[in-house]
């Protein structure tokens, strides 16, 4: 008798972050997931830098506004090459929901690596989980949360990007490529998504 497969969480809510992944300063994403499920194992948190105009700190509150559950799905690129690697990993010390008032990041939580200047912010979750193989995400049921039927398009500096289902098989901007292999999904847990920066050590 054959098992059926439980489908995951996300793949029910109407709202999703889609984050396509590539390697981060020299570390495969295995290990960045392993390192971040610790953390919500250790603190009841992790934070996912990201640096991408399609899913800054507003507009991710914004999607995230009276749902009760938006996760953020990581999927592959379509062809290798596909996502720029960060090369650089300098670790945020504090955060910010408004940039102005600044709270450390928890003490036992591993590093949040990644360039860290004004345009570093993160996701906020309180669950991540990998994904059984062969998980496919259709990037045509999904559209612009501002312009619903407008597809789906991610690229380089905008590799991560707010989603709300909508059918867009028919426009014709949408990807090529309509199926992504998932390599894991979390969820998302207040404040969704917030600033960061690197404190520094006050001159002696």
């Amino acid at each position: 008798m054959s098992v059926k497969r439980v489908q995951p969480e996300w793949t029910s809510a109407s709202r999703l972050v889609v984050s396509v992944m590539g390697p981060h300063a020299g570390e495969e994403s295995s290990v960045i997931f392993r390192r971040k499920i610790q953390d919500i194992a250790t603190v009841g948190q992790t934070f996912w830098l990201v640096r991408s105009l399609g899913a800054t700190p507003d507009a991710v509150r914004r999607l995230c506004s009276g749902a009760d559950s938006v996760y953020v799905v990581f999927v592959e690129p379509s062809t290798s090459g596909g996502a720029q690697p960060t090369r650089t990993a300098v670790a945020a010390s504090e955060y910010s929901i408004d940039r102005t008032n600044w709270v450390r990041l928890p003490r036992r939580l591993g590093p949040v690596t990644g360039k860290i200047d004004r345009g570093a912010y993160a996701l906020c979750l309180d669950d991540l989980r990998e994904s059984e193989p062969d998980v496919l995400l259709d990037l045509w049921a999904y559209g612009s949360p501002a312009a619903p039927h407008e597809a789906l398009r991610t690229r380089i500096g905008r590799s991560t990007v707010c989603a709300i289902r909508h059918n867009t098989e028919h426009d014709p901007t949408r990807m090529r490529s309509r199926y992504r292999l998932v390599k894991a999904y979390g969820r998302l847990r207040q404040p969704f998504s917030c600033w960061l920066r690197r404190r520094r050590s006050p001159r002696k």
